[in-house]
């Protein structure tokens, strides 16, 4: 079975972190609760880098990552995210399970 997966970096511009987190924790919520597609979505932080923010996201299929950003849990975090994201590295990746 397989699935699409995301890995994202997301460097905050100083200042912004606590606004990031809300919108990203409000996306990684409704992603979970309300998209039967999205398997997976944790949003991580590293000690050692105060201003950088990852998150790990699994949808059934790359199909389903693109209705997700039609929704509108997303369209919250995508606001905020313009707004006070300094740079983002983003991988795609396939999932490949027995």
């Amino acid at each position: 079975m397989e699935a699409h997966a995301l890995w994202i970096r997301f460097t905050i511009k100083e200042g912004h972190m606590k606004e990031f987190m809300e919108a990203a924790m409000y996306d990684a919520k409704h992603s979970m609760e309300d998209e039967k597609a999205c398997q997976h979505f944790r949003v991580m932080t590293k000690e050692d880098e105060p201003n950088n923010v990852y998150f790990l996201e699994v949808y059934d299929s790359k199909k389903d990552h693109a209705i997700h950003r039609t929704m509108p849990h997303y369209d919250v975090f995508a606001k905020v995210a313009d707004r006070v994201v300094e740079d983002r590295q983003r991988t795609e990746l396939i999932i490949h399970n027995p």
